[in-house]
């Protein structure tokens, strides 16, 4: 009973300290991007593609941002497709120049790597599950007080048993806040 009432008072703290009319006048510090465009995976002979990007950041503190990341690259070389799915979070840095932001970011988690071959005698796929990890740079402009159009490079390593897979990604996309 006493350990139920010290988290409820805990609780009822957090949310009045949330929703006091001091942090009520700050920006809200939850962001959003979708973002497509070019990827080339870059092993062997290299294979280009596309790419997409949804990511969501969490502002900490000033300019620090917990960042998570949800994607898809597919690249195809006839019969073979190969695609990645990072499911990635990690931290961005949002750094002010003016009117633009630039934002450097890390993240790591898994990759769902899938390779489907067609051929005359039928159809035959695999999907793995690898640890990741991503390191980039985002420029973004804004376009209004909570919107923003940016690009941004990404530079992603798949670690496998044997060796590791890499890819960069060049993305346009809208990041607004929430």
């Amino acid at each position: 009973m006493f350990k139920t009432t010290i988290v409820g008072l805990a609780a009822a703290s957090a949310v009045m300290a949330l929703a006091s009319p001091a942090r009520a006048q700050e920006k809200p510090p939850v962001d959003v991007a979708a973002a497509a465009g070019y990827s080339r995976y870059t092993e062997g002979d290299g294979l280009n593609g596309l790419g997409i990007d949804l990511r969501g950041g969490y502002k900490l503190s000033m300019g620090l941002v917990a960042d998570a990341r949800l994607g898809y690259r597919r690249w195809t070389q006839d019969p073979i497709k190969f695609s990645d799915f990072p499911i990635h979070v990690g931290a961005r840095y949002d750094l002010a120049a003016g009117p633009v932001v630039v934002r450097p970011a890390a993240h790591i988690g898994l990759d769902i790597l899938s390779v489907t071959a067609v051929t005359p005698l039928g159809t035959a796929s695999d999907t793995e599950t690898k640890l990741g990890f991503d390191l980039g740079v985002g420029v973004d402009y804004p376009v209004s007080e909570t919107m923003w159009v940016g690009a941004s490079l990404d530079y992603n390593v798949i670690f496998d048993s044997d060796n590791s897979g890499t890819f960069l990604s060049f993305l346009l996309g809208v990041r607004t806040r929430i």
